[in-house]
């Protein structure tokens, strides 16, 4: 009997220690393991003859594993139940074993309790993941931000995910179920959804945007693909519609083309139109306005070619040297030129536009406006014709002035000559003289370049060598020296400090330097603080000890204050080494 039992114990052994699964025996009424293959050992130790099957699952549960209950193997007769199968996760490894356990009878007649268990781990975190996977993409679609729905072949509502409906402010689905899809939409998207639904129907994909308002009545626009949802067998069963709110996009969209619709008036208001030019100069687009501007047909391809036979061939190589020199240099294009309609009416227009650079700085394209500046062209030479037409006036006005000056300084020189009283003939050479300089200015002011404004440095500089020269004065004797500054005023200030200068040099040549007295006469100009600064002076024999000239009865003095106020200046007079006076306006 030990002979026959051997061979098939030892075959059974070799067999279970080749499985990758774990094969145990324990008495039924003891828990004591009577055997463990390769596997299972490497689990328990190889000392498993000498532990309990309930003592090591204790060590690691506070009860009994459910299979030791006899209600699980045995009957109620006590007689083996069959295969008991059942899960176990092992709490100190974390794995996972399909186990199969039976009550069977040991060689040596008593009852023992068999299992074979199977590592099934992997599939368990499979079994995880696919559950995970499948209420994560259930969450997608419960709570994504698009409607999704599910229509049946009639476009039918079988289903609507709740993301739908919290947009559109559904708070009970019931009413809608089975609803039309279509009903959902109003006037032409109504036919569109209809549209949709047959492609898809038939196997291919429908796409449109329409509106559906919220149950609230706040108006929702959506982008709509409705997609076929097939069976096994391929068959169409089913359509799946996903529509999402673009709402916002529309009304940005909205706005945008009503802006633009206001920029394309303003732009044929203004005769202002955009176009964009390519480095390679073979791409060229511009606006509507300018076609009209052009005088093109709108089916006309922009080119460079056809720039160039509106703009008036005298201005073409201008342009063209231009946009080059703008390409290669990166720099701005700012142009004005005459283009030439289809009638032969030229117009002019103002060209203008900015490089757009990539990152190495290299142009890839002129972008800018056009501008119909016709009407103010034509302005511009009317009020052109029209300031040459009163320059001349303005110095025929000076001209004969002067003329006129000069008629009364010799009528007053003819009167000194027949006066006998000395003081009545210094008085008629004096009011001659001032009048004499006053010719010398307008004559001067008839010759400038610019009537409005007078370069007053060089002046002065003329100005006071005739009054030198008018009262005959040794220069040898009396020097002038001048510092003037570069400085522009404007005609009314130019005449009056002209007039001032004549007068307090005229008064420093005939009472400064007496007896025949050497000495220097300075003028500075100069700009301090925003303010003109003029000085005058002499190192003569200066003003009398006492004298106030701002209560003098001579009029070169009372002319000098009165010009100063009119230039809304000021006037100071210093006694230091001569007489020095500080005019600043």
């Amino acid at each position: 009997m030990e002979n026959a039992i051997a061979y098939p114990a030892s075959f059974c052994r070799t067999v279970t220690d080749n499985l990758d699964i774990a094969v145990y025996v324990a008495d039924l009424n003891t828990s004591e393991v009577l055997f463990l293959n390769s596997y299972a050992r490497k689990r328990w130790g190889v000392d498993y003859r000498q532990i309990r099957c309930t003592d090591y699952l204790r060590s690691v549960e506070e009860s009994a594993c459910p299979f030791c209950s006899c209600e699980k193997l045995l009957d109620a007769t006590g007689n083996p139940n069959g295969v008991y199968r059942w899960e176990f996760k092992d709490p100190e490894t974390g794995e996972w074993f399909d186990c199969r356990d039976e009550v069977i009878t040991w060689p040596d007649g008593r009852l023992v309790h068999l299992e074979i268990a199977v590592n099934v781990t992997t599939r368990k975190h499979s079994e995880q993941q696919l559950k995970s996977s499948d209420f994560f993409n259930k969450s997608i679609i419960q709570s994504s931000c698009d409607c999704i729905k599910v229509l049946d072949l009639d476009g039918r509502l079988q289903y609507m995910n709740e993301g739908g409906q919290a947009l559109l402010r559904i708070a009970d689905i019931g009413p809608y179920m089975q609803r039309p899809y279509v009903d959902f939409f109003r006037g032409s998207d109504k036919e569109a959804c209809k549209a949709a639904i047959a492609t898809a129907a038939r196997g291919g994909e429908g796409r449109f945007t329409g509106l559906i308002p919220a149950v609230d009545g706040t108006p929702k626009w959506w982008d709509v693909i409705i997609d076929p949802i097939v069976d096994d067998q391929g068959q169409v069963a089913q359509l799946l519609a996903v529509s999402r709110d673009i709402t916002r996009r529309k009304e940005t969209e909205d706005a945008l083309a009503e802006r633009e619709q206001l920029l394309r008036q303003a732009q044929a208001y203004a005769h202002i139109g955009y176009w964009s030019l390519a480095a390679d100069f073979e791409s060229i687009t511009w606006s509507e306005e300018i076609y009209r501007l052009f005088g093109l047909e709108p089916t006309i391809v922009p080119s460079l070619d056809v720039l160039q036979r509106v703009v008036h061939p005298d201005d073409v190589p201008m342009v063209i040297a231009s946009l080059t020199r703008c390409m290669r240099e990166g720099r701005e294009h700012n142009v004005e030129y005459r283009i030439v309609g289809p009638e032969e009416q030229v117009r002019w227009v103002a060209c203008k536009g900015a490089p757009m650079l990539n990152d190495q700085g290299k142009v890839l394209r002129l972008s800018g406006v056009l501008q119909d500046i016709t009407d103010r062209r034509l302005s511009e030479q009317r009020m052109r014709a029209s300031l040459d037409e009163k320059e001349v006036l303005l110095r025929e006005i000076h001209h004969r002035v002067k003329n006129n000056l000069q008629v009364v300084a010799s009528l007053l020189s003819l009167q000194a000559m027949h006066a006998s009283n000395p003081e009545t003939v210094e008085a008629l050479q004096e009011s001659g003289r001032r009048i004499q300089l006053m010719a010398q200015i307008h004559n001067r002011l008839y010759r400038s370049s610019d009537l409005a404004n007078v370069q007053f440095d060089l002046f002065v500089g003329t100005l006071v060598d005739d009054i030198i020269s008018s009262y005959g004065l040794d220069s040898r004797r009396v020097r002038l020296n001048a510092h003037l500054r570069p400085i522009t005023l404007h005609i009314d200030q130019a005449i009056s400090c002209s007039q001032i200068v004549s007068e307090l040099v005229s008064n420093s040549v005939k009472h400064a330097f007496p007896d025949n007295r050497k000495g220097v006469i300075r003028i500075r100009l100069s700009e301090d603080d925003g303010k003109i600064v003029l000085w005058i002076e002499d190192d003569g024999v200066g003003m009398p000890e006492g004298f106030d000239w701002r209560k003098s009865n001579t009029l070169g003095l009372q002319v000098v204050d009165a010009l100063t106020k009119q230039l809304g200046g000021k006037i100071a007079l210093f006694r230091e080494n001569g007489t020095r006076y500080r005019i600043s306006f």
